[in-house]
């Protein structure tokens, strides 16, 4: 899969997440009077994110010589964690928390009404539990369908076509 089928597949995702963003919460805000983070939750996982997943699922099913659970799952990669990778991913974790701090910080220094959430995100200072509630079949659906379709389908094909260096193409997209 090369840089125009990849684009192909990415640029109709990226266009129900503009459109989700653009009107359809809008929409339920105004129609319904659906707090816009609410609107996000519903809209960002029923329109973009559960396409994804089932997109990437189905695709690599379909590609499958034999259909099985487990080819399924060792076509997506889905493999089992190697005391390597947890190491990985509490470094990586980490890393990535440590320099979130320092950015937003560094972004509050230069900028004091820097707010890092778009307008729509932002809701008043407090805990908020039924928010992460609802927050959680989005994260869910974003974690899972995005490694499944783009790392898990789609990289695999960029491979085959560009070699080692289809992580870049894929991160980009």
């Amino acid at each position: 899969m090369g840089t125009v089928s990849s684009a192909a597949l990415f640029g109709p995702f990226s266009l129900l997440l503009w459109l989700t963003v653009v009107a359809v919460i809008p929409w339920l805000r105004d129609t319904f009077g659906v707090p816009p983070l609410i609107g996000w939750y519903v809209s960002g996982t029923a329109l973009v994110l559960l396409p994804i997943l089932f997109i990437g699922v189905l695709q690599a099913w379909r590609e499958l010589p034999t259909r099985s659970l487990k080819q399924l799952s060792k076509r997506l990669r889905l493999n089992s964690l190697s005391a390597g990778d947890i190491a990985w991913s509490i470094g990586g974790l980490f890393t990535i928390s440590i320099a979130s701090v320092v950015i937003l910080a560094l972004a509050h220094h230069l900028d004091p009404t820097f707010r890092p959430s778009p307008e729509f995100l932002r809701q008043p200072p407090g805990w908020h539990a039924w928010v992460f509630i609802a927050w959680i079949p989005l994260f869910l659906s974003n974690v899972v369908g995005e490694e499944l379709c783009w790392r898990g389908y789609v990289l695999p094909r960029q491979e085959a076509a560009l070699g080692r260096a289809a992580w870049l193409l894929n991160g980009c997209m």
